[in-house]
């Protein structure tokens, strides 16, 4: 680096300073010194930085328009290059301007650019900051609902980065861990090869006097002892290294039973609030399709329930979810005519666990064709019965989940694509989900039955 490039560095630094500082009559002076050097040189990049920050003092001494002029040029200049990093930094930091000078509008409106901006990206500390922007400013504004939606992420936001950076922490420490392990092994080696150059020295000198001998294996055994004592710390380094691997990992799995439980009971908040509202509601078409929110709700939730509940925090037991999930559905739009009886469910699977993405959507499917069942299949005086069977497809690395009952069936020209209902779109929305695909069967005469093949992600 150049003297010219020291002191542009030094003026921006300082002036950043000064500007952070609330000083900003003098982050003005050193800004403007900065931009007269990148004129010089040219260096468009550092130029747009350099006017932004100084375009960013000028609002905070009162100069709003071309303060914010400066702002958005820069910003624009940095869109036009392609480079997100500066363009959300700066949103960034006009939104804190706007939210200082209490215009929360604006200020929701540049934090909002920048948060979509970083999501699309992946820029976790600007899209933290943007956030958290967004939720100040709506409760400045007092709009309760949106600040703490965005204090919610917010949080959440922060929770993923500490796992993402728990995670490279263990892989670090593993790493660390195999090179010790293979330094032992090295320092053996070189051991072993010692000793056998000192054994074939040794026979070549059988015709030594037996003094020489006898210093030749007294300077042996101190070698041996020394190895033994570098072998013994480095076990016990090792040992210690292992400790607390174990114990890192143990703080990281609570973390995510605590993640997952906190997801678990948040999603039963959203489940409470649908039922207070049906419980306050007359209109039964509002009752029945607040009932289906609330079980598509519960689905999501019971497997939250069932992670942070069992040691193994990735897969589900798809055979135990789907029969508690059921009894949950079956208990909230089981058939209530004159004389109905009751519907019956029987699951067939081999010890099969899913992974969370593929079981979500298995479970919203089950719950619709369940409410489906419920509400259209069953006549009072049949014994309704439904059966859920999982089994390898014809497909390579494919399953297919079947689901039949003995109700009345479906209509021969029955077209899933052309279905009216939300949940049987839903069904075809989650099979493209789990790439794959759903069909029916109108030929059955003893009731209805969906395929739903399903890609396996990782199964168990």
């Amino acid at each position: 680096m150049n003297a010219q490039n020291v002191i542009l560095m030094a003026r921006i630094n300082v002036g950043e300073a000064f500007r952070l500082n609330s000083q900003f009559d003098s982050a003005r002076y050193y800004f403007s010194r900065a931009q007269e050097s990148t004129k010089e040189g040219a260096q468009l990049y550092l130029d747009a930085m350099i006017s932004a920050n100084l375009g960013l003092t000028n609002m905070s001494l009162g100069d709003t328009l071309q303060g914010k002029k400066a702002v958005e040029d820069a910003i624009n200049f940095f869109l036009e290059q392609k480079d997100a990093y500066p363009a959300t930094m700066l949103l960034n930091a006009l939104a804190q301007v706007k939210f200082q000078q209490e215009d929360f509008a604006d200020a929701i409106t540049q934090a909002g650019r920048s948060h979509l901006m970083a999501k699309r990206d992946k820029l976790s500390d600007q899209k933290i900051e943007a956030s958290n922007l967004l939720a100040e400013s709506f409760e400045a504004l007092h709009k309760w609902d949106s600040a703490y939606f965005y204090s919610q992420l917010t949080q959440a936001y922060k929770d993923s980065l500490n796992l993402e950076k728990a995670h490279l922490e263990i892989g670090n420490m593993r790493t660390t861990y195999e090179l010790s392990k293979q330094e032992a092994t090295l320092e053996k080696l070189r051991y072993t090869n010692r000793t056998r150059l000192l054994t074939l020295g040794m026979l070549g000198l059988g015709l030594l006097l037996v003094a020489t001998f006898s210093i030749a294996l007294y300077r042996r055994n101190i070698l041996v002892r020394k190895v033994n004592q570098t072998l013994d710390k480095q076990k016990s380094l090792l040992e210690e290294n292992e400790k607390i691997i174990s114990r890192s990992l143990e703080e990281k799995e609570t973390l995510l039973k605590e993640i997952h439980h906190r997801v678990k009971n948040n999603l039963q908040i959203v489940s409470s609030l649908l039922s207070l509202q049906s419980s306050s509601t007359h209109d039964e078409q509002s009752i029945q399709a607040l009932n289906e929110g609330r079980n598509r709700v519960e689905s999501i939730a019971l497997i939250h329930q069932k992670l942070y509940s069992h040691d193994d925090l990735s897969h589900i037991d798809i055979r135990n979810y789907i029969e508690q999930l059921a009894n949950i559905v079956l208990n909230t739009v089981k058939p209530s005519g004159p004389g109905q009886k009751p519907v019956s469910l029987t699951v067939e699977s081999r010890d099969l666990m899913l992974e969370m993405d593929v079981a979500v959507p298995l479970g919203l499917i089950v719950n619709e064709l369940l409410t489906n069942s419920c509400k259209y299949a069953f006549s009072p005086e049949i014994s309704g019965h439904i059966r859920i069977e999982f089994s390898e497809a014809e497909k390579e690395g494919f399953m297919v989940m079947t689901y039949s009952d003995n109700g009345k069936g479906l209509p021969s020209d029955f077209d899933i694509s052309k279905a009216s209902s939300l949940g049987l779109r839903l069904v075809q929305i989650l099979s493209r989900q789990l790439h794959g695909q759903a069909d029916f069967d109108t030929s059955n005469s003893n009731g209805a039955r969906f395929h739903i093949q399903f890609k396996k992600s990782d199964v168990k």
